[in-house]
């Protein structure tokens, strides 16, 4: 898109909505133990002391967790960002309970790497990835260990939640490096891995829905327009005041991280794509290391971004989204 004489990049980023993914890897726990190396994951110990009527009242002050969050309803995001906060991890540390502190932790890092604001893109890139690839190493043990008749799929998180994590992983970091390898647009495109997920589009469409002059029954390209004429507005705005893109506060789901009245979301100068695939491999040494820990060695080489046997080959495919001379000059609205 050229706006006011600007290359705007305009990323589509495919990933699961990280509230979904969230409420994905709490509902296991829910139903059934996992099998993680050489423990037994269950939620039974934390529920048995928040059941308690001497313990209940001290763990949801250290925690926030209330014994309701432990009890099926598929959709609560509120319980599991409780489940999975830092304070409910100390707590289960402090229980020793290792295995379930080893899996809180890993699912905290799969949806905080999207939602949690301010975060470095490397810092975000070590989370998912991590979270990929012990995943990965898990689901390759329960393979190859006797599980005497018992099928993965019951002690193992389900497919659906898996496979979310390596799309998740790839989606980011394809997002990351195109900032990273086209420094072109981080002035006027925001990097908001925060805003990637339902919620945020559920408040996009409203807003375009605002913009259809009371055409409720707008169809989907007239929907497309009403897009281009929301984001030529925040463009125009970043270019003019020369001071980056700035959104306002949003409630996404009371997540409690602190937030300031505006937002800025910048691409900092200082991560490349070199970089950003440092820290995947970081992410896979990390993983290896926790994995020891529940008693799992890997004797196979993991994968990575760089191998040949992935969907995207990052060196060249993204090369290919970067704005060609001859692109098309979108108006907005029209």
């Amino acid at each position: 898109m050229q706006i006011l004489g600007e290359s705007v990049f305009l990323p589509l980023v495919p990933i699961q909505d990280t509230v979904h993914l969230a409420n994905k890897l709490r509902n296991p726990l829910i139903d059934r133990s996992l099998l993680l190396g050489k423990f037994q994951v269950s939620l039974a110990p934390l529920a048995a002391v928040l059941s308690s009527r001497t313990t209940s009242a001290q763990v949801e002050a250290q925690t926030g967790l209330r014994v309701r969050d432990l009890q099926p309803d598929r959709m609560d995001f509120r319980a599991a960002q409780r489940l999975f906060s830092l304070g409910t991890i100390k707590y289960v540390e402090s229980m020793q309970l290792t295995g379930l502190a080893i899996y809180l932790s890993l699912a905290r890092d799969a949806f905080t790497a999207f939602l949690e604001p301010g975060l470095h893109p490397y810092t975000r890139i070590e989370r998912i990835y991590y979270a990929y690839y012990f995943t990965e190493g898990w689901l390759l043990d329960l393979k190859r260990r006797p599980l005497a008749g018992a099928p993965v799929r019951e002690l193992f998180i389900t497919q659906n939640a898996y496979r979310s994590l390596r799309l998740n992983a790839d989606a980011l970091l394809a997002y990351s490096w195109c900032y990273a390898a086209f420094p072109q647009f981080r002035r006027t495109t925001p990097f908001s891995p925060e805003l990637l997920g339902s919620q945020a589009c559920e408040e996009g469409f409203r807003d375009a829905r605002g913009d259809s002059h009371g055409n409720v029954n707008f169809d989907f390209v007239e929907f497309l327009h009403s897009l281009n004429r929301a984001n030529a507005e925040q463009i125009i705005k970043a270019i003019q005041l020369r001071n980056g893109m700035q959104f306002p506060a949003r409630n996404h789901k009371a997540w409690s991280f602190e937030r300031r009245p505006s937002q800025p979301y910048y691409f900092p100068n200082d991560a490349t794509a070199e970089g950003l695939l440092q820290h995947v491999f970081k992410a896979r040494d990390r993983a290896i290391a926790t994995l020891r820990q529940c008693d799992i060695v890997y004797t196979e080489r993991l994968p990575t971004p760089t191998d040949d046997d992935l969907d995207i080959d990052l060196t060249t495919e993204l090369q290919l989204l970067q704005p060609r001379n001859s692109e098309v000059r979108n108006k907005c609205g029209g």
